[in-house]
């Protein structure tokens, strides 16, 4: 067995390199795995680009490979072929190509192999109807959490006092705001009144006893709060003496965004209809068309909205002289628990941590000005490109690409919808919204709330 590989490093190749695949190694060998392979009189990091059978030139000269650094591919398949793609659209050295798929921190610690491969979640992504995370033994599997501990909670849950009782027929079913909680649910050692995995959220309830624990609640409130929820303390006599004062302590931690239930997207009658254009189109390749204060980042927000429920990412491309405009504001008030929103102030190693978590699907909303195409989405549904004609949607450096260009190569590639939209389309747009090869979808009327 050969590979075509390609190196982080200058390689001084149009295509990338070829080596030979040790017997033992070939049933472990997928395509984008990082490796360690000979080169000159080094030894360097590689990515596998492709999988030979048979190679068209002397198999003397063929080096083989030394191991396999991580068996966990980096890259996943569509990525290989974008490398391709942008390495022979531009004319550029593949290297280049490859280096736009891994930050600068993540490669150094791939040299230094400093870094674990990100392991995706086990289970299956929840379907409708799905009761399996309702079960308290499959949410504590991925905490590790002591038998005993479960027992104890299902012991709880048998047994509640009577303000958890109370407190628990205001919660369950989703009855407020369509916002799921649990009730004792374990964090390790440690056993929680109430949690909302939606809002990140904690609920304890406090009685005469946990004055006398203070110190106890604080160690355990601190080891909690590494699991990156918050904590709120509600007393039972706030439970008897303001019951609507408790609700707004409950929503209060979201910052007044909104939940799940009413997340305050409301569109007019033309932006409705705009939107069921967009979403039931045939056509991956849309031009939306827009004039001010129509107010088209609502339909972004439903388009989101739609997503998220299904369990989807969205990418969202802006450029970055709107970075502080409006629709950053906008998507972060209604998605706070879902978003990414970085720009080219980010730090490398804070990149390097949104790309695991991108991988791993964490992250459901990616809300970017550079290199957000590049990254590992296993679940993306829809491409965004707010104000497509702008001319930062071009690259400076090499490889000098077109954002736009790359973004429809990916839709064709996972077969999703982007949407390019802009208040003055460029000229080429339009005539391939005429030919057919997008379809156009305008919005032509201002929006006017009905709470005006």
């Amino acid at each position: 067995m050969y590979i075509k590989t390609v190196l982080f490093s200058s390689s001084f190749s149009d295509e990338g390199i070829t080596y030979f695949v040790p017997d033992f190694l070939e049933e472990k060998i997928k395509i984008g795995q990082i490796i360690l392979v000979p080169y000159w009189k080094q030894i360097k990091d590689a990515v596998i680009l492709e999988i030979l059978d048979k190679i068209d030139f002397d198999e003397k000269k063929i080096k083989s490979i030394i191991e396999i650094k991580f068996e966990i591919p980096l890259l996943f398949p569509y990525q290989i072929k974008l490398i391709n793609f942008i390495a022979k659209k531009y004319f550029s050295l593949i290297h280049h190509c490859l280096n736009l798929f891994f930050p600068k921190n993540l490669k150094e610690k791939i040299r230094k192999d400093k870094i674990t491969p990100p392991i995706p979640n086990p289970f299956p992504p929840r379907e409708k109807g799905d009761k399996s995370w309702d079960n308290l033994e499959y949410s504590s599997f991925l905490r590790s959490t002591p038998k005993y501990i479960i027992n104890l909670a299902r012991d709880f849950r048998k047994k509640p006092t009577k303000y958890e009782d109370f407190m628990w027929n205001i919660l369950r079913r989703n009855q407020l705001n369509w916002i799921k909680f649990r009730r004792q649910h374990p964090f390790w050692r440690y056993i929680a009144d109430f949690y909302s995995d939606e809002l990140k959220l904690v609920i304890e309830l406090d009685w005469k006893i946990h004055e006398e624990t203070k110190e106890y609640d604080k160690i355990r409130d601190e080891f909690i709060k590494q699991y990156k929820v918050r904590i709120i303390r509600i007393k039972n006599q706030e439970l008897e003496k303001d019951l609507k004062l408790v609700i707004q302590k409950i929503l209060s931690p979201v910052g007044g965004k909104y939940p799940k239930g009413d997340r305050g997207i409301h569109l007019s009658q033309k932006q409705q209809e705009t939107y069921e254009k967009i979403i039931n189109s045939k056509n991956d390749k849309i031009l939306f068309h827009w004039i001010t204060w129509s107010w088209k980042t609502e339909i972004y927000m439903k388009i989101i909205e739609k997503n998220l429920k299904e369990n989807k990412q969205t990418l969202v491309l802006v450029p970055e002289i709107i970075l502080n405009s409006q629709i950053f504001e906008r998507i972060e008030k209604i998605f706070p628990e879902n978003i990414v929103l970085i720009n080219s102030t980010i730090s490398e190693a804070k990149k390097t941590k949104i790309r695991l978590d991108i991988y791993t699907q964490k992250s459901k909303i990616i809300v970017w000005t550079r290199s957000a195409l590049f990254y590992p989405y296993k679940n993306l549904w829809t491409i965004i490109v707010d104000e497509e004609h702008d001319n930062s949607y071009y690259s400076d450096k090499n490889p000098r690409y077109s954002w736009v260009e790359v973004a429809l190569k990916i839709s064709e590639l996972l077969k999703i919808k982007v949407i390019l939209a802009s208040g003055t389309p460029k000229i080429n747009d339009m005539y391939k919204a005429i030919k057919w090869e997008f379809e156009l979808i305008s919005l032509m009327e201002k929006f006017v709330s009905k709470k005006l």
